[in-house]
């Protein structure tokens, strides 16, 4: 068997459909110890395994059945790769760094086990930053502290870097790699880190046909707008502060120049004027500032009106429920 080899942005989706998980029992190839091992044995929920880089802006979690751990001996590795016998350097370098790091621990940690062998192994850096990727994705959910969150997307986005400045990275992959180091910097509060990068990926020829580009674009924009950001923390806009509504806010505020001028489908347009008018609501917008936006909707999707009405009345209940549905 071979090891799965991941693109850095690959997010398996196990939505409806019929999705089988098999427990499957190996031997360590290290301390001989039998080990539990998931494996996805069967799916009709693929259609293709492919790369959704919404999933990176939201934050959604992916489900990895990928790598296979003992904690007798702290050896850890992709599923495609365990249990196979493995050479005498890599099992000593187990035995005299990676035990140290054995017992019961963390997903995110085993990650982290699979790094240092992989690292040892002497792998390129884009495949260490894959590694680190998805620990530190394993990792956020569990809020254990911002020391461990930041070492782990800091060490991603700096395995990333050296790769493209070294030319590492192939060229069908360079807008994905550039877009992903933008974004973990953004999430982990690097915006002027995260503004150049996403810069950076507005002028690669192949934005386009990479299909990245509204999300450069929507990303970009999340970078923006310092003033806003403040007054978001100083609590002027309904709802009061916090990281969701300044990202709430910069999107209201500035989405007709940064991203519903430049998606190409008049559908698309039409569904960034309904965000812009969405949030515009959330955040306590004027009936005469959110009206522009209701036109905007409906010049573009004139001929989905009927199949999917705006009803616009800034005083009707439940309006904000009923939009809900309109985002994207």
């Amino acid at each position: 068997m071979t090891r799965w080899i991941l693109p850095l942005t690959l997010v398996l989706c196990l939505a409806a459909g019929a999705t089988t998980l098999e427990t499957q029992t190996r031997l360590c190839p290290v301390c001989g110890e039998e080990v539990e091992v998931g494996v996805l044995a069967s799916t009709n929920n693929f259609g293709g395994v492919g790369t959704d880089f919404a999933q990176h802006a939201v934050g959604d979690q992916p489900w990895f059945y990928w790598l296979a751990y003992s904690p007798e001996c702290g050896y850890a590795d992709w599923v495609g790769r365990f249990g196979e016998e493995i050479p005498e350097g890599e099992a000593a370098f187990v035995r005299e760094t990676l035990s140290d790091r054995a017992g019961e621990q963390p997903l995110w940690e085993q990650y982290y086990n699979l790094y240092l062998l992989e690292q040892f192994r002497g792998a390129a850096r884009v495949e260490l930053a894959d590694t680190l990727l998805i620990g530190w994705w394993c990792l956020r959910p569990e809020n254990i502290g911002e020391f461990y969150r930041h070492y782990y997307a800091y060490a991603i986005v700096v395995l990333l870097d050296g790769a493209l400045e070294a030319g590492e990275v192939p060229p069908e992959q360079l807008v994905e790699r550039v877009y992903l180091a933008a974004e973990l910097s953004r999430l982990e509060g690097n915006h002027e880190g995260a503004r150049g990068r996403f810069e950076e990926a507005m002028l690669m020829p192949d934005l386009a046909e990479s299909g990245m580009h509204d999300f450069v674009v929507r990303q970009l924009l999340l970078c923006d707008a310092p003033e806003i950001r403040g007054r978001v923390a100083a609590g002027d806009f309904a709802g009061g502060g916090g990281i969701d509504d300044a990202e709430d806010a910069v999107t209201a505020r500035g989405a007709w120049e940064f991203f519903a001028n430049n998606v190409s489908d008049a559908v698309d347009r039409a569904d960034a004027a309904m965000l812009v008018y969405f949030y515009g609501t959330r955040l306590g917008w004027t009936a005469e500032e959110l009206t522009p936006w209701v036109g905007r909707f409906r010049e573009n999707y004139a001929a989905e009106l009927d199949r999917r009405p705006l009803l616009y009345d800034p005083d009707e209940s439940g309006l904000l429920e009923r939009l809900a549905g309109y985002e994207r």
